[in-house]
């Protein structure tokens, strides 16, 4: 998954599964990931925007929390993980719980294959 030296904003669209706990998981089919290298961030994981920590030739890494609702009861999401920049492999875990009942996380693991998403227009 090379980058384009004048390609800043990058979306993609992955394929895989999301693990949700044992032995289950979910398959995922065209999700949206977009890693912008402008302003250091990488969205498509539960509407967080995660902040990215490294890139380099082979990798780029991100994490972000942020709070969002549920049934209108607040919250809290944590993402993080990282994307191959050569294969488009990509690995991320996702945490999420009350506000109220922090004791009570919900974990799901991403294993995915990116490609550059075609723009329409």
């Amino acid at each position: 998954m090379p980058l384009n030296a004048h390609a800043q904003v990058l979306p993609f669209s992955c394929n895989g599964k999301m693990n949700t706990g044992g032995d289950h998981s979910e398959p995922i089919q065209n999700m949206g990931i977009v890693v912008d290298l402008n302003a250091s961030a990488v969205s498509g994981f539960g509407g967080i925007v995660a902040r990215v920590n490294r890139v380099d030739a082979a990798s780029v890494s991100f994490e972000g929390r942020g709070q969002m609702s549920s049934l209108g009861l607040p919250l809290q999401v944590s993402v993080w993980g990282e994307i191959d920049r050569v294969t488009g492999a990509v690995t991320a875990t996702q945490s999420s719980w009350l506000a109220a009942k922090p004791d009570n996380v919900q974990m799901y693991n991403y294993d995915l294959i990116c490609k550059p998403a075609q723009r329409l227009f």
